[in-house]
């Protein structure tokens, strides 16, 4: 039995508990931190009536901690909403929708990992580091409308999601 890993093990362990520990609930995040029942204060002392409420984050490195996202109502960069596009400006594939693909921009690739093939298809696999988390107890709705072409030949697209 090898006692030093086992200690090292214990002490990682701690640490991760501790850190995570620290981390404010999924509750308190989604709510804003409001204060229990009964308790609510008057509107504009800075109480929970006055916090907004979070309705988008993002999860982050191996442990999964949360950090805010916005919810880009704007669309600034709405042609980067689907894969290859998503990856970069400068990603190149064998032309089929669903090939592999390699982002041509060097120092912006993900560091290669031990089986060639998946780093071909990582744009396709999902990972929380890529995604947004809506709380859905707030209602609301990403709507979007496009359109191109011509008189002839037109075509619309109206989604909501």
């Amino acid at each position: 039995m090898n006692w030093s890993r086992i200690i090292s093990a214990v002490f990682a362990c701690v640490l991760s508990s501790a850190y995570l520990a620290a981390q404010p609930s999924l509750s308190e995040e989604l709510s804003g931190g409001e204060t229990p029942a009964g308790s609510e204060g008057a509107e504009g002392d800075g109480t929970s009536a006055d916090k907004p409420r979070k309705c988008a984050w993002s999860l982050s490195g191996p442990l999964g901690l949360r950090f805010d996202s916005t919810i880009d109502t704007l669309m600034l960069n709405y042609q980067r909403q689907a894969i290859p596009s998503l990856v970069s400006d400068a990603y190149a594939t064998a032309g089929n929708l669903g090939t592999e693909g390699q982002n041509q921009i060097y120092f912006a690739r993900p560091r290669q990992s031990t089986f060639f093939f998946r780093d071909a298809l990582m744009a396709w696999i999902p990972t929380f580091e890529n995604r947004r988390l809506y709380n859905v107890f707030t209602p609301m709705t990403l709507a979007s409308y496009n359109f191109g072409g011509n008189r002839d030949s037109g075509q619309d697209r109206l989604r909501a999601d």
